[in-house]
């Protein structure tokens, strides 16, 4: 029975990988599959060509044959022409048939050479939309827009790159549904010539599968990497291509380099021996993607031992699928001038490494582009020695580390927040003292975004990562004293009278309430009465915050306005006394106006008016720190109207009292900033610009430098170490016009910024 229960689990192991895999393969040709959902995988970048591309008449299982103007390989065989289908499917070739479904892939049954995008039984003449082809100079399109499924209305929306120069197939499906038919199945693959090689991704039905909306699917033989990607040598298949001479495996203990960087096995010129004179021996990388990287890095481990001066290694790069080479220099140089030998006049690495070291090379030239990576080791006719050995190649984005802290401000401990680098769908959440992490995070600007139950959400927060560089933060999470979205509670708030305020659905005013269903009105299904004084109230602690802000969405029409004078309006007071006095209080965003002396209840303060100043939901923020220290306060939303007309009335939703750690509409000086900031006013400027900048407690400022766009340091301008926000003048007097570099130093990290000078 224990043997039974084993045998299924594995079945349901194996049964789920192949479900939810995201890669594939090789097959015997050589070919993988990746989507966009796994690391490395292709990116979804949909190509429209329902405007500009050639329309096909295909109609219910129909097919047509086009001819290509470059030669696609596929399966190691070149072709001229691709047959279409009208039921999901491309061949290479010219083919007769129009078969409406395969059992799965590889299939003996014709047509082969074919590329299953969407295989099954569709209608093209019975569907809004067409295909489409388009012929450009590096790739073909076959874009299906809006194919129904045969005897259904389910529409599909897909397309099949095939990309000449890398001789890639790439699918991709903007918009996908399942089928309407349970016992149709749509099968997702390629398979060869004859029909014996080939590779499937998975199925389509009723129930979906391995597909969504927004994917895209690539197929391709050669070997490719995309960031993140890291080769230690110990797999098969390693990825690259080794020629006469280099060796992947085992690293013998004989060999000077023993052990190899990581694990067993590396690349090397000769594994467990020296190399040979008047060698030319290479290795090529994977194909290097670039597209979509800013700033891509290749680093690696290496050991060499060489005839200093004669005997030497370069890396190389082709952008030509290996047409033509380059030499590219490592970031910090080639460190021997070749003296003798192939490379005689040129710079390589040559002599002794005196151990494992690490060299890293900035690809950021060829951003954007496919190269090929390729380790060159020359010798002359004498003399040898053990030779080259990589280990641990590795691509990426150039990146630094992000760490801090988060501070649930009056709480401890300071764990469980969460905190998200937006931009990169990375996230963490904090230990018990609020401390978090994140390593190789790429460089450039990100936003963050922290947040816990109970707490105020902290939205994009900007910082930047520089190289190898550590950027701090840290952060004040302000408890929420009030939270409350009227979903499922009145949020006990307390209506004067009872039948003024109500809490409900709204079905007069706005179209809904601003989230979810529920909210407060003064009437939802009708306006206002006349000579109203309607009171809504909530009590509310303080605790020990020392800067609350009251925030709220509103909606209001009231009637009346004549120059500023207000005569039906509504205002928000605060009471420290249980409501025996009241305090009218202020939004940062400021009242419509004053009210009229005829209004009984509210004539000579200041309040939302007016019928087309509100009526539509915006949020509104009140300080509250003059009430800061009081241990709770009343909160009071109210009414007043004169003895003619009325109007739509006050709605409010979302109500937050939250201690503002963030609020960029007021500044306190007494408020210290929380995170490392630097911003210039104005920019671009023509005679000097303002540069504020931030000095933490924890992380002070030392200085502020001033570069040229070539790196040329111009200038230091000493920096307050104080905490606070701090502001220095720069007049670029002597300086041409031109783009600066601004960067800001502290203890622990920095900050940059661009600056334009225009005369």
């Amino acid at each position: 029975m224990r043997k039974s229960r084993l045998t299924i689990l594995i079945f349901i192991i194996v049964l789920f990988s192949f479900i939810y895999s995201d890669s594939g393969g090789p097959d015997e040709f050589g070919y993988r599959w990746v989507d966009s959902d796994e690391p490395g995988g292709p990116v979804f970048d949909w190509i429209d060509i329902t405007t500009d591309g050639t329309a096909l008449s295909l109609y219910d299982d129909s097919y047509t044959t086009i001819s290509l103007s470059g030669t696609f390989e596929f399966y190691g065989m070149a072709f001229d022409q691709l047959t279409v289908c009208s039921n999901g499917w491309v061949a290479l070739g010219s083919w007769f048939t129009s078969t409406l479904s395969t059992t799965g892939f590889p299939n003996t049954s014709n047509p082969n050479s074919s590329i299953g995008l969407l295989w099954a039984d569709l209608n093209p003449s019975s569907s809004p939309g067409r295909v489409y082809y388009k012929d450009y100079p590096d790739m073909f399109v076959v874009e299906y827009y809006q194919i129904e499924e045969f005897s259904s209305t389910a529409l599909q929306t897909f397309e099949v790159i095939l990309k000449y120069s890398t001789k890639e197939v790439l699918l991709q499906y903007l918009d996908v549904e399942p089928f309407s038919a349970s016992y149709r199945t749509a099968h997702i693959g390629i398979e060869d010539n004859d029909g014996l090689v080939g590779l499937e991704v998975g199925t389509w039905t009723s129930s979906g599968g391995c597909l969504h909306d927004s994917l895209a699917i690539r197929f391709r033989a050669t070997p490719s990497a995309s960031p993140p990607y890291r080769n230690t040598f110990e797999d098969e298949p390693a990825d690259f291509s080794v020629e006469t001479g280099w060796e992947i495996g085992f690293l013998y203990p004989s060999s000077p380099a023993f052990p190899a960087h990581s694990g067993t096995d590396c690349m090397a010129t000769v594994l467990g021996g020296d190399y040979e004179n008047d060698a030319d021996w290479t290795a090529l990388s994977p194909h290097i993607i670039t597209a979509g990287i800013e700033h891509p890095v290749v680093d690696f481990w290496q050991y060499y031992s060489m005839e200093e001066g004669h005997d030497g290694g370069v890396v190389e790069i082709s952008t030509d699928e290996g047409e033509t080479w380059n030499v590219y220099a490592p970031e910090d140089g080639y460190p021997v001038a070749m003296t003798a030998g192939p490379l005689a006049g040129e710079s390589a690495f040559s002599g002794s490494s005196e151990g494992w070291q690490k060299v890293s090379f900035d690809l950021t030239p060829f951003a954007g582009t496919e190269i090929i990576m390729r380790f060159h080791f020359y010798s002359d006719g004498s003399n040898t020695d053990c030779g080259w050995y990589i280990d641990d190649f590795g691509y990426h984005q150039m990146y630094g580390v992000l760490e801090g802290n988060v501070d649930l401000a009056y709480f401890d401990p300071d764990s469980g927040a969460l905190v998200e680098i937006v931009d990169c769908g990375r996230s963490t959440t904090t230990d018990v003292d609020g401390y978090f992490f994140f390593d190789s995070v790429s460089i450039g600007n990100h936003y963050l975004r922290v947040s816990r139950d109970h707490f105020v959400t902290r939205d994009s927060i900007a910082f930047s990562i520089t190289r190898y560089d550590t950027t701090y933060l840290d952060i004040l999470l302000a408890p929420e004293l009030y939270s409350e979205d009227f979903e499922e509670t009145n949020g006990d708030m307390v209506a004067d009278p009872i039948d003024g305020w109500e809490w409900g659905v709204p079905t007069l005013g706005p179209e809904t309430a601003h989230s979810g269903s529920l909210c407060w009105a003064t009437k939802l299904d009708a306006n206002y009465d006349n000579n109203a004084d309607w009171k809504l109230t909530i009590q509310i602690p303080l605790y020990d915050v020392r800067w609350p802000l009251l925030s709220f969405y509103t909606w209001y029409q009231f009637y009346g306005e004549w120059v500023g004078m207000l005569y039906d309006a509504g205002n928000v007071k605060v009471s420290i006394d249980s409501g025996a006095t009241w305090e009218v209080v202020y939004p940062v965003e400021g009242y419509d106006g004053i009210v009229g002396e005829h209004n009984d209840f509210l004539g000579g303060e200041d309040a939302f008016g007016g019928m087309e100043s509100g009526d539509y939901w915006h949020q509104v923020n009140f300080p509250l720190y003059d009430f800061a220290g009081n241990p709770v306060i009343w909160v009071m939303f109210e009414l007043g109207s004169d003895a003619s007309h009325s109007a739509r009335g006050w709605y409010i939703d979302d109500v937050v009292l939250a201690e503002d750690s963030s609020y960029a509409g007021i500044k306190e000086k007494t408020k210290l900033p929380s995170n490392l900031m630097l911003s210039l006013s104005p920019n671009p400027f023509n005679s000097s610009t303002r540069i504020e900048y931030s000095s933490l407690s924890y992380n002070k400022a030392s200085q502020i430098e001033i570069y040229n766009i070539s790196g040329k340091l111009l200038k230091t301008i000493p920096a307050s170490d104080e905490p606070g926000i701090h502001t220095v003048v720069w007049h670029p007097d002597a300086l041409p016009s031109g783009m600066y570099i601004i960067k800001l130093k502290s203890e622990k990290s920095s900050v940059i910024k661009t600056a334009v000078f225009l005369k």
